[in-house]
């Protein structure tokens, strides 16, 4: 398993492209056109908006760092992009 900068295991990529589909199942519509900070194991959306500046502001509201979450974009067609 991966290390994060602060020490802590990250998850490996194949758990979060697993388990990112299944969380969606279902309300996929309403982040469309939208930037997405998922939960690192890719379990959970913890932040969403049109824009991603505001995005990351949420997340580090939150408490979050910038290693706990993935970064994506929705677009209007469906499912899209991953950014780190």
């Amino acid at each position: 398993m991966n290390q994060k900068k602060n020490g802590g295991p990250a998850p490996p990529w194949r758990v979060y492209n697993t388990n990112r589909p299944e969380a969606l199942q279902g309300q996929a519509d309403q982040y469309r056109d939208e930037w997405v900070a998922w939960s690192a194991d890719g379990t959970r959306i913890v932040a969403h908006h049109h824009d991603p500046h505001e995005v990351v502001a949420a997340v580090k509201a939150a408490g979050l760092d910038s290693e706990d979450v993935v970064l994506s974009y929705v677009p209007p067609g469906g499912m899209g992009e991953t950014w780190l």
